[in-house]
């Protein structure tokens, strides 16, 4: 049941993160560096995934 729970909490805070990351990285090309509506994907899934593996097991740890 806890590995389930884990699993969940992952892939929301992946979702999230990853949106986020898309949204904020589409904005600063298209505003602070000029190079238009491009999404840095490389930076976006990478920040993604670390962050919903540190913010997972440190819920799972806590509880």
């Amino acid at each position: 049941m806890k590995i389930t729970k884990f699993i969940l909490n992952l892939l929301i805070v992946f979702a999230v993160t990853l949106v986020s990351a898309c949204l904020v990285t589409l904005l600063w090309n298209l505003y602070i560096d000029n190079t238009g509506a491009v999404v840095d994907w490389k930076v976006a899934f990478t920040l993604a995934l670390t962050m919903s593996l540190i913010i997972s097991l440190e819920r799972m740890r806590k509880k």
